[in-house]
């Protein structure tokens, strides 16, 4: 049986620290985002009230808009006195994103912020926003976070 698992709120328990984004591209009126993997920090949803370690991460996100991609440059050897800079999406965008750092929702004002390092001939931090209707968070298999530790790994089927 191939059973997707799914959050569809309080995604602040959601970690997409050393994660990358495989694909990200439009689905319908939805927008997909994959990531590698994730943390979700727990799924009471489905009785887990622990750490769990998610194998590949499917965003799904109604009502897309608003996304920026700004570039700092503070902290960066040679470029600190270089300003913030917004870039344009493009479809090479994820291959200079080195990995992410951290997310952070509002879901007051239903805001998304992913944050991470970057490298296009210069090394520097960036950061995606964007703003939505809803999200739905999937994927088809984890591990409890205390059998990761112990070398327990997510196997994708």
């Amino acid at each position: 049986m191939n059973t997707n698992f799914l959050i569809t709120k309080d995604f602040d328990r959601l970690s997409l620290h050393d994660s990358g984004v495989e694909k990200f591209y439009k689905e319908g009126e939805n927008t997909i985002i994959e990531f590698d993997w994730s943390f979700l920090k727990n799924y009471s949803e489905n009785g887990i009230d622990e750490g769990i370690v998610l194998g590949k991460t499917i965003m799904k996100v109604k009502g897309y808009k608003n996304e920026k991609f700004r570039l700092d440059y503070s902290g960066t050897a040679n470029f600190k006195n270089k300003k913030p800079e917004y870039i344009i999406y493009n479809q090479n965008l994820f291959n200079f994103w080195d990995v992410i750092m951290e997310n952070s929702t509002d879901e007051n004002n239903n805001s998304f912020k992913i944050s991470g390092f970057y490298e296009d001939n210069i090394f520097c931090w960036i950061d995606w926003t964007f703003e939505f209707e809803s999200i739905e968070i999937s994927w088809k298999n984890h591990v409890l976070h205390k059998d990761w530790l112990n070398g327990h790994l997510v196997i994708e089927k």
